[in-house]
């Protein structure tokens, strides 16, 4: 076990603003790593809510599996894999920042450091889910004062459709994941970093010449990754109202289908239930129940994209369409 002294890192998961304070900054760099946020150290005017303690245990868990369990006590509650647990409580306070302080331990600190991260990020995840936030396989793109959410699986077109949208004057709040956040009856997106990833077809297409470092292995694409405001104007870490959500695929042409909400719910649980882990019916509920909320209060819409980029221009016309037709109060 480590004797090091503890290390305050701070840490934005969408607009969620996070204390990590650990005796090795391994386990602060694991959490940036998987949701793609830049640590920092502390600074004034950071009021944390959410705060990570972590430490290191000698007793080490006998087996090992995804396996998560969450289970509510008096003062909050305990969520476990086998080489993590955790402990999550609350903090009463009135007329100040409300918090959140969850106290991990390893178990098996001896791990390979991208199978604890992974387990490290499922609890996270949970812990999300308890605090009224999801994380969601979506880029999220403020266009004509309208942020619209791209929901897809990988391959679906959302860093593509973010980078043409951007060139057309879009502001991008994320490319892959971002954070929803129920507050008050009502929805907030944010994105988790400011990073993007795109293939060859999509540098050559959109950014010819203009990316100069060498393409990394990202699953099984091979894609060039870059900041955004290197190009674009992007705001991620901030707090915004979605307006519209897109379940994004790519097809034979480009066009967009209204869906009704079931319709739009059973896509958001096949693009999104393979970053959760439940321990049990409830933990399903909570997370259906969220997801069911949100896309009962979103226009939601079936997007095909056409495999060929040139037809991009046409997503664009169907976008502004949607515009004209929601001033005009005509039913999609």
């Amino acid at each position: 076990m480590s004797s090091a002294l503890p290390r305050r890192r701070r840490l934005s998961i969408g607009s969620l603003r996070c204390d990590v304070i650990a005796t090795s900054l391994r386990y602060s760099h694991m959490l940036s790593e998987v949701y793609g946020a830049p640590g920092f150290d502390p600074k004034p005017g950071w009021d944390a809510e959410l705060v990570f303690t972590i430490k290191e245990s000698n007793k080490s868990a006998t087996t090992l599996s995804d396996t998560l369990t969450t289970v509510r006590t008096k003062d909050g509650y305990q969520i476990e894999t086998d080489p993590i647990y955790g402990a999550l409580v609350y903090e009463d306070t009135e007329n100040k920042t409300p918090k959140a302080y969850v106290n991990l331990t390893v178990r098996q600190p001896e791990m390979n450091s991208s199978q604890l991260a992974y387990h490290l990020w499922l609890i996270t995840n949970r812990i999300l889910l308890i605090l009224d936030s999801l994380l969601l396989h979506s880029a999220a793109v403020d266009f004509n004062g309208k942020v619209n959410l791209f929901c897809g699986h990988k391959g679906a077109g959302k860093s593509t459709l973010s980078v043409f949208l951007a060139q057309s004057g879009a502001t991008i709040l994320a490319e892959d994941h971002v954070i929803l956040r129920r507050k008050q009856g009502s929805y907030l997106v944010s994105g988790c970093t400011s990073r993007m990833r795109v293939t060859s077809n999509t540098e050559q297409f959109l950014l010819p010449g203009q990316l100069n470092n060498q393409a990394i292995q990202i699953g099984s694409l091979l894609k060039k990754e870059f900041p955004a405001e290197q190009f674009f104007s992007a705001t991620p870490y901030i707090g915004k109202k979605p307006h519209r959500l897109f379940l994004n695929h790519v097809g034979k042409t480009s066009r967009i289908q209204p869906l009704s909400t079931k319709e739009a719910l059973l896509k958001m649980l096949d693009r999104n239930g393979n970053m959760y882990r439940f321990s049990d019916h409830s933990d399903y509920t909570a997370f259906l129940k969220f997801l069911t909320n949100f896309v009962s209060q979103i226009e939601t819409y079936s997007l095909e994209l056409s495999p060929d980029l040139t037809q991009l221009p046409r997503v664009l016309e169907m976008l502004s369409q949607l515009d004209r037709e929601r001033n005009l109060g005509v039913s999609s």
